[in-house]
């Protein structure tokens, strides 16, 4: 009886997973049909659409159409034959294609999207403290995810952006594409040998000429991202770690803490230098 009871809280607690991925897939436009069949099919084999619709547990007719949309956008590939077979893209792969989709295919509505979630901050930041103090304390356990909650973050900043940034080992800087919103200071401290990156030299001087001030120097001992004094984004990884994949990133909202490490950055910003070559406003 007690092993039933754990394979059916095991039973339950997978099925809960695996909604809030489905209900995460929605955001970026996909049917829940066509989510269902992601999560069924992500890391298998290639199966026939009879198979991938009964482990989805939706009707053939909707999966034969699903999977035609999935195959159109690039999250899955059909292999032919007698009884076509279907595959879905890897998840990283996918993360990056509805990244782009959301920069792209979506950019009339990038800027609807930062003014919700800035008021949506908003109206967390004015909610009452909860009572567990790890209750907002969460650990990332992939790049994809740890970039895109760190653009969340930025997207909702009312007053303020610290980052402290470093180049992986094997990797280029991560180059976003958010815009600086009007009233908000952004300031980022890079380490100076990326300056030897053409392309880096071109982001960073676009960044300057949109707002953004920057200082460089010899060594970043964690790349952090401080939003409002309160939002946290911390890197726990070394900086052998080589670009893209897993790690750990740690993401919170303590006013306390947030305050502290923006101090940090402050006393770092000082010491820091300007570039020898000036990229836009940087005093």
């Amino acid at each position: 009886m007690a092993g039933d009871a754990a394979r059916g809280a095991q039973h339950v607690a997978r099925w809960s997973d695996e909604d809030q991925i489905i209900s995460g897939l929605a955001e970026f436009g996909l049917g829940r049909n066509e989510a269902r069949l992601y999560v069924a099919a992500v890391g298998r084999p290639s199966m026939r659409a009879a198979q991938l619709a009964a482990r989805a547990d939706i009707s053939r007719t909707k999966a034969y159409d699903a999977l035609r949309l999935l195959v159109d956008k690039g999250l899955f590939t059909e292999e032919p034959g007698r009884v076509a077979r279907f595959r879905a893209t890897d998840a990283r792969t996918v993360a990056m294609l509805l990244r782009k989709q959301t920069f792209t295919e979506k950019a009339s509505l990038v800027e609807d999207t930062r003014r919700l979630v800035a008021d949506l901050f908003e109206r967390y930041y004015a909610t009452a403290a909860t009572a567990d103090p790890f209750e907002s304390v969460h650990v990332l356990r992939h790049e994809e995810a740890a970039w895109a909650r760190q653009e969340t973050m930025i997207a909702g900043a009312r007053g303020e952006v610290l980052r402290t940034r470093r180049r992986p080992l094997g990797g280029t800087l991560h180059m976003d594409e958010l815009s600086l919103r009007p009233g908000v200071s952004y300031r980022a401290i890079y380490e100076g040998e990326m300056l030897a990156d053409p392309a880096f030299r071109a982001w960073v001087a676009e960044r300057g000429v949109r707002g953004e001030r920057y200082r460089f120097v010899e060594r970043v001992a964690a790349p952090l991202c401080v939003v409002d004094r309160a939002a946290i984004l911390l890197s726990l990884n070394p900086k052998d770690r080589r670009a893209g994949g897993t790690g750990n990133w740690l993401t919170l909202q303590h006013a306390g803490l947030g305050s502290l490490l923006a101090e940090v950055f402050e006393r770092q910003w000082r010491d820091a230098s300007l570039p020898s070559v000036a990229y836009g406003p940087t005093q």
